[in-house]
């Protein structure tokens, strides 16, 4: 199908409601976007594109927000390290697609959305849609806050204590503030605390430390995809054992069971959870625009991935014998 007359047919109201699949051939590159764009503002709700690759899925959000600046056009990142390797995704991909998965855990289906992401990010499981949607912390200027309630739910929810906050994910405290970097947020945020009343809320720039604005409430998510409370180190623990045997002095387990952060921790998020989920979990009903060549993209990382495994088992393997 030419250009011209995919323009002619994504005009078209009621394509966007069909059920079978329409493949076009021949568009020049960004007409995908074009009929995104078209699809989400006809269609409302969630939009999704599945993309080969990182470049082709950046591409695509940069056209969308020409095409449809009025809409939100959110990048769902792959990890960023390679399957069953012992270095954790980076603070910054860990944070974003936790913000992300919070925010369609609650997104209104009648609203519009465009949800862009590689074939490495959707194959990627995810924690259970249930365990996002609790991971949460409420709170106002004025209001009686525990701080160190609120101290036991940013470790239990994968933020990391640091001198200085810096980086997404990043809690520090001194003596009556506190200073978290929430994984949805532009600047970090300063809690001014008297006693146990939290008297403001203040963002911050990272590299001065001087506040730039104030805020009138805290809205905190789970800042990792492996939340260290007692129910997920238990079952951690039990399905290590069941599917591992023993232990012995690893250091993963090790950190796990004193409720640490250890680099790696995460590509072992099915032990934690009584089952892990897909990102089409967090979506409901969607429409959903594959790239050319994402077939293939899928059969590549699928062996890539099966060929780590293999790697990682036969490396545990000899290290028992």
């Amino acid at each position: 199908m030419g250009s011209i007359s995919l323009v002619k047919q994504i005009s078209q109201e009621r394509i966007w409601h069909d059920q079978e699949t329409m493949f076009v051939h021949g568009a020049p590159e960004g007409a995908d976007a074009l009929a995104i764009a078209r699809a989400v503002k006809a269609r409302k709700g969630v939009v999704v594109h599945i993309a080969r690759d990182a470049s082709r899925a950046a591409a695509t959000a940069t056209a969308l927000r020409y095409f449809a600046g009025d809409i939100p056009v959110m990048m769902f990142p792959a990890w960023d390290c390679l399957p069953y390797d012992r270095a954790s995704p980076s603070p910054d991909v860990t944070a974003t697609r936790m913000s992300i998965l919070s925010l369609l855990a609650k997104w209104d289906a009648d609203k519009p959305l465009v949800l862009i992401m590689s074939i490495n990010a959707v194959v990627q499981r995810v924690p259970p849609r249930q365990v996002v949607c609790e991971a949460s912390f409420q709170a106002k200027p004025g209001a009686s806050v525990d701080s160190e309630a609120l101290i036991t739910f940013l470790v239990a929810n994968g933020y990391s204590r640091a001198s200085t906050v810096r980086e997404k994910g990043d809690f520090a405290v001194r003596g009556g503030l506190v200073d978290i970097y929430p994984p949805g947020a532009r600047e970090p945020l300063r809690l001014d605390f008297f006693g146990d009343t939290l008297e403001s809320i203040r963002a911050f720039d990272p590299e001065t430390q001087r506040t730039t604005a104030q805020r009138t409430s805290l809205d905190l998510t789970a800042a990792s995809e492996i939340l260290l409370s007692s129910e997920t180190i238990s079952r951690f623990r039990h399905q290590w054992i069941t599917t591992f045997g023993p232990a012995g002095d690893d250091p993963i387990y090790e950190a796990v069971s004193s409720a640490r952060k250890q680099a790696g921790m995460e590509h072992y998020l099915p032990l934690f959870y009584q089952e892990t989920s897909s990102i089409f979990d967090y979506l409901g009903e969607a429409l959903v625009f594959t790239d050319h060549l994402a077939d293939e993209a899928l059969d590549e990382r699928l062996k890539l991935v099966a060929d780590y495994y293999q790697a990682r088992t036969e490396k545990t393997t000899s290290r028992q014998e």
